[in-house]
C-alpha cells in the first residue's frame, strides 16, 4: 500500500512495524514509499482431549468430586509466542536491514517483546501500549508520526 505524502517516504532506509498481543503478533515493513504486511502468526490455544487436566478431589481415599480442569497454562501460551515471534522476526531483521522498528504492543506483554528485541533495542523508536491488532497501518502511521 503506497504512504500518503505526509508520512516519511523511507527511501533510503527500512523500518518496520512490530504489532503483537498475547498471542499473535503482525510484522509491516515500511520502504520505498509504501508499507507492507509481510509477515504475521498467531498461538492457538491449548485444546484439551477427554481426559487432560481431568482434577479430582478425594478425602480418606473416597473420590468426593472431580472435573475437567481446562484452565489454559499463561506459561505455554507465553512460551509458544516466544518461539514463534523468534522465528518470525528473525528472517525480518537479518534480511532487510532493518533500521527503525516501532513496537506496538499489549502493556502485560511489552517488556517481554522488548527482551526478545534486546539484542535490536538501538533501533526500537517508539513503544505504544494497547490492543492495536485490529488497528490500520495508516492509522498505525498516525501514532507514530502524530509525535
Amino acid at each position: 500500500m503506497k504512504l500518503p505524502q505526509k508520512f516519511p517516504q523511507f527511501e533510503d532506509e527500512k523500518a518496520l512495524i512490530v504489532v503483537a498481543g498475547q498471542m499473535e503478533a503482525d510484522f509491516y515493513l515500511l520502504f520505498n514509499g509504501e508499507i507492507n504486511k509481510i509477515s504475521s502468526f498467531k498461538v492457538e490455544k491449548p485444546r484439551y482431549s477427554d481426559r487432560e487436566g481431568f482434577v479430582a478431589r478425594r478425602a480418606g481415599g473416597i473420590t468426593i468430586g472431580g472435573g475437567p480442569s481446562y484452565n489454559v497454562s499463561k506459561e505455554k501460551i507465553k512460551i509458544e509466542f516466544s518461539k514463534e515471534f523468534k522465528k518470525a522476526i528473525k528472517p525480518l531483521l537479518s534480511d532487510k536491514k532493518i533500521s527503525r522498528i516501532y513496537l506496538f504492543a499489549e502493556s502485560y506483554v511489552v517488556n517481554e517483546i522488548k527482551d526478545l528485541l534486546s539484542s535490536f533495542s538501538g533501533q526500537l523508536k517508539l513503544i505504544g501500549r494497547g490492543n492495536y491488532l485490529k488497528t490500520k497501518p495508516l492509522d498505525l502511521l498516525e501514532k507514530i508520526f502524530s509525535k
